[in-house]
């Protein structure tokens, strides 16, 4: 269960949502609670990695779909698991970007080469990609 909690200046945390109120309100008191710590990705960086998708489908004509555009660019970044078969055959999986599976500085590095990455499939220079990008989010 995942549950989202705001800091407060006296170093308290307090429910983010009714939802979290509820669970956490079931939780008797003086009951220790074991949880993982991870700060909340950035939507908003995210629209941002989904724009320069469409920005860089929008400008090539090689792929067919944005999908096959994710994949070259997690792939082109680095971004992926390696996967060696019994016969020593060497396969590429790439990752999740998806907010479970990245905080927020690991999305930050990955949109950073990300955008490297897109700069070799379109013909755009780095200032006017991050112009365009801000501009269609």
């Amino acid at each position: 269960m995942i549950l989202e909690f705001i800091k407060t200046n006296d170093n308290k945390l307090i429910p983010a949502t009714d939802e979290c109120y509820e669970k956490i309100s079931k939780v008797g008191a003086g009951a220790s609670l074991f949880f993982e710590w991870k700060p909340k990705r950035n939507y908003e960086n995210h629209k941002r990695f989904f724009s320069m998708l469409k920005l860089v489908f929008d400008n090539q004509s090689f792929y067919k779909d944005m999908d096959n555009i994710l994949e070259i660019i997690k792939f082109r970044a680095g971004y992926f698991d390696t996967i060696i078969t019994h016969k020593g055959a060497k396969h590429y999986k790439t990752k999740s970007i998806s907010f479970e599976a990245m905080d927020e500085e690991q999305f930050k590095m990955f949109f950073s080469k990300a955008i490297d990455v897109a700069l070799e499939l379109i013909p755009m220079d780095k200032k006017e990609l991050e112009d365009m990008i801000l501009r269609y989010a």
